[in-house]
């Protein structure tokens, strides 16, 4: 099936592998597992494309592949992968088409404070400073809420954002060393 994104056309491809589908949409490759997961990273997309478009223009130069993942605290963003590819929890994008629109505005924030570094400074790794941490955790969430705003989202996510205090990432962090340590004491098979 072809889609005509910003006057080029380009093919949207769906095929399974390892009970994962991949498809494509205007050049950012979706991976997911849940049947709804796909439909909701792609209406999401669109919301974007329809209501905040030159947002969606960034989006689509810093995200190149969204794959789904199981739990909220596994989500995040690897600008430094080919492509580069934010990993979106299916909590996250079941909330709301909003939520999930903003939640995608709010990483591509990320990949692209990683990659301004690096074109400006001309070097291969930027330091985690740079895109991590309460700093670049905030300027994110002020991105999002502005997407947000102009995409239409209810005042209660807008007011869950705001109260954010930028330091949501050290909880995600703390769980996935707890689950390493509960994968490490498990019993092997």
């Amino acid at each position: 099936m072809a889609h005509n994104i910003s006057g080029r056309s380009r093919a949207a491809f769906a095929i399974s592998v390892l009970s994962f589908s991949i498809s494509a949409y205007a050049g950012i490759g979706v991976m997911w597992s849940h049947p709804d997961y796909g439909k909701r990273v792609y209406a999401a997309l669109a919301l974007l494309r329809e209501k905040a478009p030159g947002d969606y223009k960034l989006v689509e130069k810093y995200i190149g592949r969204i794959k789904e993942v199981e739990g909220w605290h596994l989500s995040g963003m690897a600008p430094y992968t080919n492509p580069p590819t934010f990993s979106l929890s299916i909590t996250s994008a079941r909330v709301s088409l909003t939520w999930c629109a903003g939640a995608i505005a709010h990483d591509a924030c990320h990949s692209k404070q990683w990659n301004d570094y690096r074109r400006i400074h001309h070097v291969e790794w930027v330091p985690d400073r740079v895109w991590t941490g309460q700093k670049a955790e905030l300027e994110c969430i002020a991105y999002q809420i502005e997407v947000m705003k102009r995409i239409g989202a209810p005042a209660s996510e807008i007011q869950a954002l705001q109260a954010q205090d930028g330091f949501h990432y050290l909880e995600a962090i703390r769980r996935i060393e707890a689950d390493q340590r509960a994968n490490r004491s498990a019993p092997s098979p």
